[in-house]
């Protein structure tokens, strides 16, 4: 699948963006956080989104550059706002998936204009006793620079034991891959969440909703999904076998996405 990286030149910062397909609808995605830039992954993104390559243009959006202490969610989606605005994109299907699900709320909630339907995967409006156990632990490692260990528990919370099983030979090498700058911009992304509250805003989203998420969520809970399925009345489907990353690992999940969008 062809694909190509861009930066948005906004005032005051830049933000990197994978785009693909020449649709004439805009898919817009705003992944969960990353130790690495989502550009080093834009050929796998690119391969796994190929099937909406026809009917939209999809564009993939990274965090903004050289992020300072005290970055919040709503700041990140007014930046992602600002960005969309400045490649002319209007009136998109979002998906945010984790994190990136959180910054859609604002998203939609703030600048309805750039939002035209909306997908929530594995996400909460604010947080609970799991999301901050394992966000607390998250950001210890992080702070220590821990990079292996960092790695190791975000990807065994995040997927499946059989997964994780097809990925064994791999992993040892894969989870000691990021610098000790990745985990502080890291360490910031993950401090934004637990001060994070977009519950009393749901009602201010007026697009339709899709809620997507996993009974096995080890991250941030299945509750989180069943709060917004229950304030906003929207559709849903929660995946009964599914760990945080089911956005990754089911086979159905882009058919949900594409059903819902058209």
């Amino acid at each position: 699948m062809n694909y190509s990286i861009g930066t948005a030149e906004c005032n005051g910062f830049q933000m990197d963006y994978i785009k693909f397909g020449s649709g004439s609808k805009y898919f817009v995605m705003i992944p969960g956080i990353s130790l690495k830039s989502i550009t080093l992954s834009a050929k796998a993104i690119a391969d796994a989104y190929c099937d909406f390559a026809e009917d939209y243009t999809v564009f993939v959006f990274d965090r903004r550059k050289n992020v300072q202490q005290g970055y919040s969610l709503e700041q990140m989606a007014d930046d992602t706002a600002v960005a969309m605005r400045s490649i002319g994109i209007s009136n998109a299907y979002v998906f945010g998936a984790s994190q990136g699900g959180m910054i859609s709320q604002f998203l939609a909630a703030n600048h309805p204009d750039l939002v035209g339907k909306l997908v929530l995967g594995s996400t909460m409006s604010r947080p609970n006793e799991l999301s901050d156990k394992s966000l607390r632990n998250w950001l210890e490692l992080a702070n220590l620079h821990d990079v292996q260990a960092l790695n190791h528990d975000c990807f065994f919370k995040m997927y499946s034991p059989e997964f994780l099983d097809s990925l064994k030979d791999a992993l040892p090498l894969i989870e000691k891959n990021g610098t000790a700058e990745e985990c502080d911009r890291f360490a910031i992304f993950v401090e934004s969440m637990f001060d994070f509250n977009a519950y009393d805003r749901l009602s201010e989203i007026k697009c339709p909703v899709l809620v997507l998420g996993a009974k096995k969520d080890n991250v941030l809970g299945v509750n989180g999904s069943l709060e917004i399925i229950e304030k906003l009345g929207c559709e849903s489907y929660i995946y009964e076998n599914g760990y945080h990353a089911t956005y990754d690992e089911a086979t159905d999940y882009k058919q949900r996405l594409m059903q819902f969008f058209k």
